[in-house]
């Protein structure tokens, strides 16, 4: 952020532990920003970390939120099926609508919601045990996954915002702030 010529704090912390505020020296801390990326979809009270977060914020602030995209037809949440079951399991799959609900709090408004991005394999490759959907043919497995990545890449190529759909986009994204 420096680079860009912001000044800032980040503070990268157990939120669980500031449920009444975040405070220092006796004053309570408030902040412009706060980015939550990957956290609440990790929760089965995804709305109560929603208000916790909502908390910290300063009377013109922002809440961003975004979360992989598992919604129904998701082709990030279909690769996730073959390959990386286990991923699926650790998730409250969430898709836009619901992403909507959680964030509807008492004094605020969503500003923007949507999916973001076009593609990406990040989801599916983020840390878990390998699985082969062709058996021990790890081969035949890089030359689908290669062609459907390339697939999918040449039609997109010529797209340049970064606002995605239900289907392809790799996130789903919702703002808030208050009204």
């Amino acid at each position: 952020m420096e680079v860009c010529g912001v000044e800032a704090e980040i503070i990268c912390d157990d939120f669980l532990k500031y449920q009444n505020g975040l405070f220092c020296e006796g004053k309570r801390q408030e902040f412009d920003i706060v980015y939550s990326l990957g956290v609440v979809e990790h929760f089965s009270q995804a709305k109560e970390v929603i208000k916790i977060f909502s908390s910290f914020l300063s009377s013109k602030g922002i809440l961003v939120t975004i979360i992989p995209n598992f919604s129904r037809f998701s082709f990030h949440k279909m690769l996730c099926y073959w390959y990386q079951p286990e991923i699926l399991k650790i998730h409250f799959l969430h898709d836009l609508k619901s992403l909507e609900k959680i964030h509807c709090l008492e004094g605020f408004k969503i500003l923007e919601s949507g999916y973001l991005g076009k593609f990406s394999m990040g989801i599916l490759a983020y840390g878990m045990k390998p699985r082969a959907i062709f058996g021990k043919n790890y081969e035949k497995q890089r030359k689908v996954g290669n062609a459907m990545a390339k697939f999918v890449w040449k039609r997109m190529q010529n797209i340049t915002d970064y606002k995605g759909n239900s289907v392809f986009a790799p996130y789903i994204y919702c703002v808030i702030g208050r009204e």
